[in-house]
């Protein structure tokens, strides 16, 4: 057999129909994969920035109603202090506050919050939530189990004005998120 170039061969396989096709084929398949990989890319990134932007929704909307609630315990609490003056006491007890939010960060923990001091001040506002519903359930069993007592109006006293305290801090926790999760912030 005599030598033949290397480039000669090459020329001469490429002249066969079935080599154009194959290597169409490959380079067909290499597109579609890599088309593939981008696009699995993409929607992998939008849908977590949903998500995230979803906790997000949640987290707002639950401190936003805890506002509410706050102010709405505290113009009951402040009530019953000036009718606990006058020897009676409001029946309706104080609501409990959201505090499903704290868990919903903690599964799907959005980027957002892993900037500076975010997920420190939301955690210390769930940890204020925390503690003041202990406390409004604490009080209300109080409250419901103990009007017998000759010292009942003072300690109920004791307990609206430690809640009140609690919810005034409680309600500073959630406004230095806000303001940590604030554009300007």
């Amino acid at each position: 057999m005599g030598s033949v170039s290397v480039p000669a061969m090459l020329k001469a396989l490429l002249d066969k129909d079935w080599v154009l096709g194959f290597l169409g084929g490959v380079v067909a398949t290499i597109l579609g994969f890599v088309l593939t990989m981008i696009w699995d890319v993409y929607k992998s990134r939008k849908d977590l920035r949903e998500r995230e932007a979803s906790v997000l929704r949640i987290i707002n909307e639950d401190l936003a109603d805890n506002m509410g609630l706050i102010r709405r315990n505290l113009i009951m609490l402040q009530k019953e202090l000036e009718a606990l003056e006058k020897g009676t006491y409001i029946i309706p007890p104080p609501v409990l506050l959201r505090d499903g939010f704290w868990d919903i960060a903690k599964i799907n923990l959005p980027q957002a919050l892993l900037e500076g001091s975010r997920l420190l001040s939301l955690r210390t506002a769930a940890s204020r939530v925390d503690i003041s519903n202990e406390q409004i359930r604490s009080r209300e069993s109080y409250r419901a189990h103990s009007t017998a007592l000759s010292n009942f109006t003072e300690v109920l006293k004791a307990y609206d004005i430690a809640l009140v305290e609690t919810l005034t801090e409680t309600k500073e926790a959630i406004n230095a998120y806000n303001k940590l999760m604030s554009p300007a912030g």
